[in-house]
């Protein structure tokens, strides 16, 4: 069984922007941050920059300070490898739910054979505070040996730190330098979170818990974009599904092929919901809400799709996000004296729709360096 609404895709995206906290009504104030990050399911995190822009275009007044806080020093926020098998932010009181429902995803677990050398690294980390690749290098002179992995030839050190990351041995500290540093430190999981047991949840149990996450953020979501999404195979997801069959819904949207899972709390708000004002954003690289789906045919037209999602190693441009559409892509360059953002259409634009992007590539441009900036059109 399923239910017709009737509500298009327009209207479903609205809707999706407003959970995400990118409609106009539903951004928020810095003291809810840790609030934003549980609503969005996490925050991706191997490129540095991306969480801060994420925020940025969801809470109003955001400063790159307020993050660094909430993860370094409150530590109500934990970089975990998890979702789609990439570093995230994820709140640290659901830091058990989203290891133990993802630890398999990407061929990650089992945990790694534990081996002398990573004694070690765990001794010296103990002994000394978060220390970086090279500074742990300098401790240990055995972890500049070269071996061979799956990802390409790296040094002992390099491949040691990725697996006790992996597998929630150590985390990912405060970087040296701004906040566009991937020169992260390291740190054991017992000191940064010593009250929490990572065991305390079974997986299945987790799984129920890190999906009704992801519909909460994302749904109505097929479950082929649940699979994807969280690392499992989509048999396991239906039978999950199946057995939450109290709480969600099995719909049809008008416009888009195929059968969608709602939160029936969310059909609830969708049906007769207001989509306020319209919204424009320049979301950076693998910002949470480009990257929910693996069918993205509510999100980019299927003869741009590749102008956006181009690499087959799942690399993306970041995005220009006009109503929850991608209308086109911008980059950026900085120089001694300012900041160069250029943008590029592949949508068809109006000029006061392009005027209403330039000036938030502006405030954008303003937030990211402080300098002057200077608007590009390309296309």
């Amino acid at each position: 069984m399923h239910i017709d609404i009737d509500a298009d895709i327009e209207e479903i995206n609205q809707f999706v922007l407003y959970k995400q906290h990118l409609a106009e009504h539903s951004k928020t104030e810095n003291k809810c941050l840790v609030e934003v990050v549980k609503d969005i399911c996490g925050l991706h995190a191997q490129i540095a920059s991306t969480p801060y822009l994420s925020l940025w275009n969801r809470i109003d007044n955001f400063q790159k300070e307020d993050l660094s806080k909430e993860l370094y020093e409150r530590r109500t926020l934990i970089k975990i490898w998890g979702v789609r098998a990439t570093l995230h932010i994820v709140p640290a009181d659901h830091v058990v739910e989203y290891y133990q429902a993802t630890k398999r995803a990407g061929g990650r677990h089992p945990l790694i054979r534990f081996e002398p050398i990573h004694d070690r690294m765990l001794k010296i980390l103990d002994e000394k505070g978060p220390l970086t690749a090279q500074e742990l290098t300098e401790h240990i002179s055995e972890l500049k040996k070269k071996v061979k992995t799956k990802y390409g030839d790296m040094s002992l050190g390099q491949w040691s730190l990725r697996q006790m990351c992996h597998s929630a041995i150590l985390v990912p500290d405060k970087p040296k330098g701004d906040w566009t540093s991937n020169l992260h430190t390291y740190a054991t999981f017992r000191k940064w979170l010593p009250s929490v047991d990572l065991h305390a949840l079974g997986e299945h149990e987790a799984k129920e818990r890190v999906i009704l996450h992801y519909l909460s953020g994302f749904g109505p979501a097929m479950v082929e974009d649940i699979a994807w999404w969280i690392g499992n195979t989509k048999g396991e997801v239906k039978e999950i599904l199946e057995e939450m069959g109290d709480k969600v819904e099995n719909i049809k949207i008008r416009g888009l092929e195929g059968m969608f899972f709602i939160l029936k709390s969310d059909l609830e708000h969708l049906q007769g919901f207001s989509s306020g004002k319209d919204t424009v954003h320049l979301l950076p690289k693998f910002d949470p809400y480009i990257m929910g789906y693996k069918n993205r045919q509510r999100l980019i037209s299927k003869e741009y799709e590749k102008k956006v999602y181009w690499s087959t190693r799942g690399e993306i441009s970041p995005s220009i996000l006009v109503n929850g559409h991608i209308i086109g892509t911008w980059s950026f360059k900085e120089d001694k004296n300012r900041l160069k953002i250029a943008l590029s259409f592949f949508e068809k634009t109006n000029k006061p729709l392009i005027k209403v992007i330039e000036q938030q590539a502006e405030r954008l441009a303003h937030f990211m360096s402080g300098k002057d900036s200077e608007i590009i059109l390309q296309g």
